[in-house]
C-alpha cells in the first residue's frame, strides 16, 4: 500500500514540473510534497517524470537539472508578470490527485523510537531539560592549582613585610605579567600553581625582606565550539573555568537524536578525550568532565546502539549500549529489578535477521548474565500475579479490611467473631464470599445471612472458607448494586449457552435496585435481601418475575406475591430473572415500559402479544402482561385494586381472537364482579 502511495504522490510532484515547464502555472506544491520527491534517487525521480510525461502527452525524457532550470526560468517569469494564467481543469485534476495521496499517506512525522519502544522515554536526556538560555560563569568558586594561566586573566600581588602594596595586574596578549620592580614575567601556559611558585621565588629574590600572596581575580573568557546532535550548534563564549558539561548546557543539551555515551572533546583537529554522561548519571563520576580551552570543539555524534526496558525495574527507559553486552548490565542501569517482578519469566521484543519481529522468553534467574544484547531491543519485566495465596480478604462496610492467613478448616466466624467487627447500619442479611472454582477458575458466589450465623455458631450458615475467599459485607441501603459491579461483570463474561450468566435484576420499590450475583438457591426472599429490603407502601400481592428461555431466547412472565404464606421463600430463581416490585402509590407504567417493549416484540407470525389491559375504575389502568391461568382478579390487582368509585356488578372484557389466520373477531363478555 504505502509503494503505491508514494507512487502516486511522485507522478503528483513530477506532474507539477512538467505543467510549469509547459507554460501552464498551476498551484506550486506544499513543502512536505516536494520535500517527499526530494528524498527520491535521481533514478526514482526521473522515472515518475518519465512515466508521466509519456502518459500526459509523449513528450521526450528531460534531465533533472534541465527540468529544474526550467522550473526556475518560468516561476521568475511568472513572479515578474505578476499574472498566473492557470489551466482549470488540469490544475483540479492535479490538486485532487495531491489531495488524495496525501490524505492516505500515514503521518510521517511519527517518532520510530517511541512505536518501537512503546511509552517508555529515553534515559538522560532530562538532565538538560529547562536549561537557561544565557550561560553565567561561575566567577566566584575557588580557582583550582591545575588552571591553566592566560592573556587576559588578572593577576593579583600583595606584598607585605619591607614593602606593604597590592598590583592588580593583566595578563598581555604575548602572555607576560608586567610585573613593577621586577619586569616582565612570561606566565601564560604555566598553571596557577606554577606562577606562584614562580612569581614568589622572583621575589624573594629581586625584593629583598619582601613576602607575597599571589591569587587569580576576574578570570578570561574563552571561545570555544559545540557542534553535532545539540539543540543549538555554534560558537560559544564560556568562562574559561568551563567544563564540557557547562558548553553542553550552553548548547541547550543533546538532542534525543544525539550520543550520550560518546561525547568527544577535539583539540588542534584531534580527539582529546571522550566523556560518557553514564557515569556521571548512574555513578556521580565527573572524572571525564575535563576543563576547556580556546579553540576547543565539543562534538555530539548520533545516538549509538539504543535497548529499552520496561515493567517491573525500578528505571524503566531506553538506554544508550556502549560496552553492555548481556541483559544483567541493562538491568544493572535500570537499577535492578522490583520486589514485585516475576524473575522467572521476562519477554524480549527483537527485530531479527530477516527484519522480522520476534519475541523470546527469558528467565532472569539463570539466563540474565548469558543472553546477548542486540540492537533494538525491548525486554519486557512481568509482576507476580496480584492473587494472594493462602490468604482470606474481609473488605467492605468493615471496621478494618484486612487479609487473614487461611488455614484449613478454617470458618466464617472465625473472620467475624462478632457484629463488633462490622460497622454500624450494617446489614446483617447479606453477605457475600466470592470463591474460584478450583475446576476450571470460574467464580462463584456464596451468600450468608449474619444474623443466623450468630445465632447459632454451629449452623450450615457458619460456612467453611477456601484460600482466596472474598467477603464483603454491605451498609443498609446505599448504592450496594454500584460496589459489586465488577463481580457482576465477571460472572457475565464467564457466560456460555449452555452456561448463561448467574445474575439476576430487582427493580422497582427496594431500597438498592440493580444487578445482582446469583447463588445456589437462591429465593425471591434472597433477592430482596440483597436488594437491602422493600420499601414501604410496597405491593404485596403482586410481583412480577421476567425469564427468558435459554433456549429459544423467549420471554415468559410470572406472577407472585410477598404475603405472610411463604411464597417468597419458596419461590427459586434462575439466571438472568428481573424482578419488578411495585409500590401501591405510583404509576407502573414507566416501570413496565421496558419489559412491555420486549413482550412486544417477542411476537410470533400469527401470534399476538401476550398482553393484556384494563381501563375505568382501577388505580392504575393500562397494558399489563398476560400469565397463564390470569383470572380478571388478577388483572385488577397488578392494576393497583379498585377505586372507591367502582360499580362491580357491571364490568365488560373485550376479546379479539383471530381466526384461521385471516380475520379477526371481537367479542364482549359481561361481567359481575361482586359474584
Amino acid at each position: 500500500v504505502g509503494r503505491k502511495l508514494v507512487s502516486k504522490l511522485i507522478a503528483v510532484v513530477a506532474a507539477y514540473s512538467v505543467l510549469i515547464s509547459s507554460n501552464i502555472y498551476a498551484a506550486q506544491p506544499t513543502a512536505e510534497q516536494m520535500r517527499l520527491f526530494q528524498t527520491l534517487t535521481p533514478e526514482q525521480q526521473q522515472k515518475a517524470i518519465a512515466m508521466y510525461g509519456n502518459s500526459a502527452g509523449g513528450n521526450k525524457q528531460v534531465s533533472n537539472r534541465q527540468l529544474q532550470e526550467q522550473n526556475e526560468k518560468n516561476i521568475d517569469q511568472y513572479k515578474a508578470s505578476g499574472i498566473a494564467h492557470r489551466d482549470a481543469e488540469a490544475s483540479k485534476e492535479i490538486e485532487e490527485s495531491i489531495s488524495e495521496a496525501t490524505e492516505a499517506i500515514p503521518e510521517t512525522g511519527e517518532n520510530k523510537e517511541e512505536v518501537e519502544f512503546e511509552k517508555i522515554k529515553q534515559f538522560g536526556y532530562d538532565l538538560f531539560a529547562g536549561t537557561p538560555t544565557t550561560f553565567a560563569p561561575a566567577a566566584n568558586i575557588p580557582v583550582p592549582y591545575s588552571y591553566i594561566v592566560g592573556p587576559d586573566d588578572n593577576v593579583i600581588i600583595q606584598l607585605y613585610g619591607k614593602q606593604n602594596e597590592t598590583h592588580d595586574l593583566i595578563v598581555s596578549r604575548e602572555g607576560y605579567l608586567n610585573f613593577p620592580g621586577i619586569g616582565p614575567v612570561l606566565v601564560a601556559g604555566m598553571s596557577f600553581a606554577q606562577m606562584q611558585e614562580m612569581l614568589k621565588d622572583k621575589i624573594d629574590k629581586q625584593l629583598i625582606g619582601v613576602k607575597a600572596s599571589i591569587t587569580l581575580g576576574v578570570l578570561r573568557s574563552i571561545r570555544i565550539f559545540v557542534l553535532g546532535e545539540v539543540e543549538r550548534p555554534g560558537s560559544y563564549t564560556v568562562s574559561s573555568l568551563s567544563t564540557m558539561t557547562n558548553a553542553l548546557f550552553v548548547s541547550g543539551g543533546v538532542k534525543g537524536i544525539g550520543s550520550l555515551r560518546n561525547i568527544q572533546l577535539k583539540r588542534a583537529g584531534k580527539i582529546v578525550t571522550e566523556m560518557d554522561l553514564y557515569d556521571l548519571l548512574l555513578n556521580g563520576d565527573t572524572s571525564a568532565d575535563v576543563m576547556l580551552k580556546p579553540g576547543d570543539v565539543i562534538f555530539v555524534p548520533p545516538v549509538g546502539k539504543t535497548v529499552g526496558i520496561t515493567g517491573e525495574v525500578r528505571r524503566p527507559a531506553i538506554y544508550e549500549i556502549k560496552n553492555e553486552k548481556t541483559i544483567k548490565q541493562l538491568l544493572d542501569m535500570a537499577g535492578g529489578l522490583l520486589p514485585t517482578a516475576y524473575a522467572s519469566m521476562a519477554s524480549i521484543q527483537r527485530v531479527n535477521s530477516k527484519d522480522q519481529r520476534v519475541y523470546k522468553d527469558v528467565d532472569l534467574k539463570k539466563e540474565a548474565a548469558k543472553e546477548k544484547l542486540l540492537d533494538g531491543d525491548v525486554l519486557k519485566v512481568y509482576s507476580v500475579l496480584d492473587k494472594v495465596e493462602g490468604v482470606v480478604l474481609l473488605q467492605g462496610h468493615v471496621r478494618r479490611e484486612i487479609g487473614v492467613s487461611w488455614s484449613q478448616g478454617m470458618r466464617l466466624t472465625d473472620i467475624i467473631p462478632s457484629v463488633d467487627a462490622l460497622l454500624p447500619n450494617v446489614d446483617l442479611s447479606y453477605l457475600l464470599v466470592e470463591r474460584e472454582v478450583a475446576s476450571n477458575k470460574s467464580i462463584e458466589v456464596i451468600s450468608v445471612n449474619l444474623e443466623k450465623v450468630f445465632q447459632n455458631t454451629k449452623s450450615s450458615e457458619n460456612i467453611k472458607l477456601n484460600s482466596g475467599d472474598k467477603i464483603t459485607a454491605f451498609k443498609v441501603a446505599g448504592d450496594r448494586a454500584g460496589a459489586i459491579a465488577d463481580l457482576v461483570e465477571k460472572l457475565k463474561q464467564q457466560a456460555t449457552q449452555l452456561s448463561p450468566a448467574k445474575v439476576i435484576s430487582i427493580e422497582g420499590n427496594v431500597k438498592s435496585p440493580g444487578e445482582y450475583p446469583l447463588h445456589k438457591r437462591m429465593t425471591l426472599e434472597d433477592a430482596i435481601f440483597a436488594g437491602s429490603n422493600i420499601l414501604p407502601r410496597t405491593d404485596l400481592d403482586y410481583v412480577l418475575i421476567k425469564r427468558v428461555d435459554q433456549r429459544t431466547g423467549e420471554i415468559s412472565v410470572l406472577q407472585t406475591n410477598l404475603s405472610l404464606n411463604g411464597n417468597a421463600s419458596n419461590f427459586m430463581l434462575e439466571p438472568e430473572d428481573t424482578i419488578y416490585i411495585f409500590d401501591k402509590v405510583s404509576d407502573r407504567q414507566k416501570l413496565l415500559s421496558p419489559l412491555m417493549a420486549e413482550i412486544s416484540g417477542n411476537v410470533e407470525k400469527s401470534t399476538t402479544a401476550q398482553l393484556v389491559n384494563v381501563e375505568g375504575q382501577v388505580r392504575f389502568p393500562g397494558n399489563y402482561p398476560y400469565i397463564e391461568g390470569m383470572t380478571a382478579d388478577d388483572l385488577v390487582k397488578a392494576a393497583g385494586g379498585y377505586l372507591q368509585s367502582v360499580y362491580l356488578q357491571d364490568a365488560e372484557i373485550t376479546r379479539f381472537q383471530v381466526l384461521s389466520g385471516v380475520k379477526r373477531q371481537v367479542g364482549n363478555i359481561k361481567l359481575n364482579l361482586a359474584e
